[in-house]
């Protein structure tokens, strides 16, 4: 199945389809979205490397691994903002 990328919304946010793995999406669909935060839920061994068509997109990704519970809101000029159970300044984020 060939990705057309026609007639795609503005996206702010997005979660990641079948927790990153490659299959599941394709490099011209991650361009395309276009996210600016994107959010994953899965273990460690999915976050090593399933992610990275997303942060190379300059999309910030979230892990529930790392992040616990992610909780996205729209700020008031419409752009994401993300609240984390998990504080990554702690010493004790991972």
């Amino acid at each position: 199945m060939k990705f057309v990328p026609c007639c795609l919304p503005l996206v702010q946010s997005l979660k990641i389809p079948h927790h990153g793995e490659s299959t599941s999406h394709s490099e011209e669909f991650v361009k395309a979205v276009s996210a600016k935060v994107a959010v994953a839920t899965g273990g460690v061994k999915m976050s090593l490397f399933h992610h990275a068509r997303y942060k190379n997109a300059g999309t910030e990704v979230f892990q529930s691994y790392f992040d616990g519970c992610v909780k996205v809101t729209m700020d008031k000029t419409g752009g994401p903002e993300v609240i984390t159970e998990k504080d990554r300044t702690s010493e004790y984020y991972y």
